[in-house]
């Protein structure tokens, strides 16, 4: 195993990694509510919303207890394509809040 200087393990740039992780994160949500939203009715989409997406994980708080099973149907089909438009595998897994 060889040494390296901490300088050169860390971007140039380290001041916009958070701004960067905050943008990501926005992305994510707003391309869950735009795919979210060919696959759901008026009602579950009023009825849930994206506020976090951190580690491959998205969180959705729901405003009922029988939400998560219907999102739950479709939320590969969701997945696959946020990952597409990403053009790389982001989001793993789904987390659910009341």
């Amino acid at each position: 195993m060889s040494f390296q200087e901490l300088k050169t393990l860390i971007p140039k740039d380290k001041a916009n990694l958070h701004l960067r992780a905050q943008v990501r994160g926005e992305q994510v949500c707003m391309l869950w509510r735009k795919y979210a939203a060919k696959w759901f009715s008026g009602y579950v989409m009023k009825s849930h919303e994206p506020i976090n997406f951190r580690d491959g994980q998205i969180t959705i708080i729901v405003k009922n207890s029988f939400l998560p099973g219907q999102i739950k149907m479709q939320q590969r089909k969701i997945i696959q394509s946020i990952n597409l438009a990403l053009d790389k595998t982001v989001v793993k897994s789904i987390k659910y809040r009341f």
